[in-house]
This record gives C-alpha cells, structure tokens and sequence, in this order.
C-alpha cells in the first residue's frame, strides 16, 4: 500500500491471455456461471400461449398492456410468447407487475415494443425467483432524449429474479434497472441505445452478472451503486464489454463487496473505470472493490453533444481508501491519465497496470 492518497503501482508487460481468461474469475463468480437455468422457483399450470391470454401481436397496444399486467402479476406462470412485435401502451403511469413468480420465455422473433419513448416501459414490483429467457425489448421511435427515471425495464424490491438472454434497445433512462433487489443475476445481456445507464443495480445485494454487452449508453455501462443508507451489498460481474460509453464504463458508487473481472472497456466520456464516494449525492463509502483482469481502452475520448467529460482517465477513484484494488489491467491512450485520484482523501493498491499510448 502506498503512502495516503498515492497509488501503489507495480507495471509489466502481461499477456492478453492473462486478463481474458476466466481463470482469474473467483470461486464464487464460477458457481453460478453454470446453473442460472436451473432450480430457480416453480412455476404453476404448466406453460402457456401469451396468445391464449390474450396478448397478441395483431392486438392494440392498449389492450396488450392490460392483458399483460392482468396475466403476469401475482403469478407463477410460464408464458411464452411466440414469434411477433407486441406492442406495448407505456404511456403516463406505466405498466406495474406486482409480485410475478414465473417464467417469460420469448420464442425467436419475439419482442416487446413499447409506444412512448419518454416513460418507463415496464415495472417489476416485488416478486420472487422470477424468470425471463431471451427477452427482447424496443420502442415504435428510439428515446430522442434523456428523460430521469423512466427507464426500459425497472425491478424493485425483487428477490432471485434472473434475466438470461437478453436484448434492450433503447430507453429514456437506463435500460435495465434493479432497485433494492436480493440476488438478481443477469446474464448474456445486450443492451444499446440508451439515455442513461446500461445495466444499473441501486441497492442491491448478491448481483450477478456474466457476459454484458453495452453499446451507446448515455450514462455508465455498468454501475453498481449505494445512494446511502443501503442495507444490501456485493456484487460479482465477469465477461464485461463497455463501448462508447456516454459517462463512465464501469462504476461503483457508494456500494461495497464488489468484484468485476475480465472486462473490455472501449471508449468512454468519463473514467473508464471508476470507484468513488459522491458527497454530492449522499452516498456511501465504497469498500472492498476489486476489478482484475481487463482492458480500458480511449478512456475520455468520447464526447456527448459535442462536449467532453470529467476524470477523463483509464482508473478513477475517490473518497475511497479501504481494500480498493485494481490488478491485471492494460491501459491504453486515454484521453488524460491512466490512473488518477480525486480531491478527497483517497488510497487505493493498482498491481501490473499496462501503460500504453498506443491504440
């Protein structure tokens, strides 16, 4: 550990091999990589047509917003949704699913397509040990702008909720959001075209995430965060891929017990990777950070209309001080520094950080 505000940096030149491979994944991010599809909840009525429920690719999108909530809230089914665009009215208050305990499974061809791109598309409220297999989502016209809060797909307050094969295109503000949720594992994930942030966890306790593509995003590619006074914390996130990322790759704010391995981040407005205590927003006071084995690459060289971002380097961090470790990561022509500390008291231990003007 270097000295108080000084990073401890031990650089050489290691192999791309070496940050890629899932080798250096621990233990515990390795256990669930296998089993994401099975022994999750139990459904109920074995499965059925989303068309037999009366939501349909022919129907109006009003009609397919209220026979969606009508079917899936306070249920286990399984409902599988067959080839088609089923258009979704999202408009005003958006659709809210309370306490869903099953299975959404998309045949090929299949997607959500929300008609308002200034709201949420759809809420999970509450809910145990749900299940979504390869959901598609989009809207009738992409977000022109920026709109706080409403985002594509938001979860709150769910337990054990698992989104395996996903596609989200699109979305006023994040494209996938969990709030204050116990264990929620995403896994091959893509998402583009957002406002905010790509796959964003408020909260949250025991996320898992393998295999994350992000393209576009206004905000963070990933984020992890604790806005203050979060009782849940930890998060695991391996196979990670950050491009043109409207504000930081990767961020942790405020949360702790946090591990993200095997990564690309590949331009960025902001740091590409970043750790930080936010006094202007409250937050908590991240510990026990770990990010090992990747790549940032044009950190800060992205701009968002027209205009640059802050920290503009490969690794950020601030406030910060307790069990922040970077390792095993190559560093390539950011637009600043390739590793950088803010105006609070900060300490962190960076071990083989590759340094390379070269892009």
């Amino acid at each position: 550990m270097g000295t108080f505000g000084e990073p401890v940096v031990r650089g050489r030149t290691t192999s791309r091999g070496e940050f890629l491979k899932l080798g250096g994944v621990g233990l515990a991010g390795l256990a669930f990589l296998g089993a994401a599809k099975s022994g999750l909840g139990a459904t109920t009525g074995g499965t059925v047509s989303a068309l037999s429920l009366g939501i349909k690719p022919t129907n109006t999108a009003t009609t397919n917003r209220v026979n969606l909530v009508k079917a899936l809230a306070y249920s286990k089914r399984y409902v599988v949704f067959p080839a088609g665009d089923y258009r979704i009215d999202n408009s005003g208050t958006p659709p809210i699913i309370r306490n869903f305990g099953g299975v959404v499974e998309f045949e090929s061809g299949a997607r959500f397509v929300c008609t308002s791109n200034t709201t949420k598309g759809l809420v999970f409220d509450g809910g145990t040990e749900a299940r979504f297999y390869d959901l598609r989502t989009t809207f009738a016209t992409l977000p022109p702008a920026r709109v706080n809060a409403q985002e594509c797909l938001h979860f709150m307050q769910t337990t054990d909720t698992l989104i395996q094969n996903a596609e989200v295109n699109g979305s006023a503000a994040a494209g996938i959001l969990f709030g204050r949720s116990v264990r929620p594992t995403v896994t091959n994930a893509t998402i583009s075209n957002t406002r905010a942030d790509g796959l964003h966890f408020s909260g949250c306790g025991g996320v898992r995430v393998s295999t994350l593509r992000t393209y576009s995003t206004g905000d963070d590619g990933l984020a992890f965060l604790d806005y203050g006074g979060a009782t849940l914390h930890g998060g695991y996130a391996t196979d990670i891929e950050v491009r043109n990322s409207g504000a930081r790759g990767i961020a942790v704010v405020g949360q702790r017990d946090v591990e993200i391995a095997n990564f690309l981040v590949d331009g960025t407005r902001g740091a590409g990777l970043y750790v930080a205590r936010e006094l202007s927003y409250s937050t908590g006071t991240p510990s026990n950070v770990n990010y090992h084995d990747g790549r940032v690459v044009r950190a800060g060289t992205v701009l968002k209309y027209g205009s640059p971002g802050s920290n503009r380097h490969s690794i950020f961090y601030n406030g910060v001080t307790d069990r922040i470790v970077f390792s095993r990561i190559a560093s390539r022509c950011p637009y600043e520094l390739h590793v950088a500390t803010g105006g609070q008291a900060s300490r962190a231990t960076l071990t083989d950080i590759a340094k390379s003007s070269t892009c």
